[in-house]
């Protein structure tokens, strides 16, 4: 059976294995996108870890608020939610591509690589978001509001 799929057509970096002109042909290893799964996956350990805590009963209800709390104030987890559900759809999108037998390796190509560059636009977007809301926080906590008289 996998013999009679027609594979995508090779991109120039993989003919000649020439990383550094992988902005053109974009992939999933992308910097961008390996950022974004360090964050994802880092929030839902910490998430796991509290519920885990939670549920064998480790630590005060102080200890637990203060570890939540921290994982607000580093990531927007509904923002990274959304990011990745996106770019989970859009790899569900890649593999059909993949597996049908109806697309010549040309047209493949070109649709998968258009939906590696959309991965990759999910991924900064969902990145730059981390930051700007751990700058939002950190300015918050470093420039607290006065209290009105």
């Amino acid at each position: 059976l996998g013999d009679q799929i027609i594979k995508p057509e090779q991109s120039i970096i993989e003919k000649y294995d020439l990383d550094a002109f992988s902005v053109r042909y974009p992939r999933a290893g992308s910097s961008s996108i390996e950022k974004f799964y360090d964050n994802w996956n880092d929030v839902n350990t910490r998430r796991k870890s509290i519920k885990y805590a939670e549920k064998q009963e480790i630590g005060t209800e102080e200890d637990i608020d203060k570890a939540k709390d921290r994982i607000e104030r580093i990531y927007d987890y509904d923002t990274l939610k959304t990011a990745h559900d996106a770019m989970r759809e859009n790899q569900r999108a890649i593999n059909s591509i993949y597996q049908n037998p109806e697309l010549d390796g040309k047209t493949k190509r070109t649709m998968i690589d258009a939906l590696y560059l959309e991965q990759i636009r999910f991924a900064k977007d969902a990145n730059e978001d981390i930051r700007k809301h751990r700058a939002g926080i950190e300015y918050s906590l470093t420039h607290p509001k006065k209290k009105k008289k």
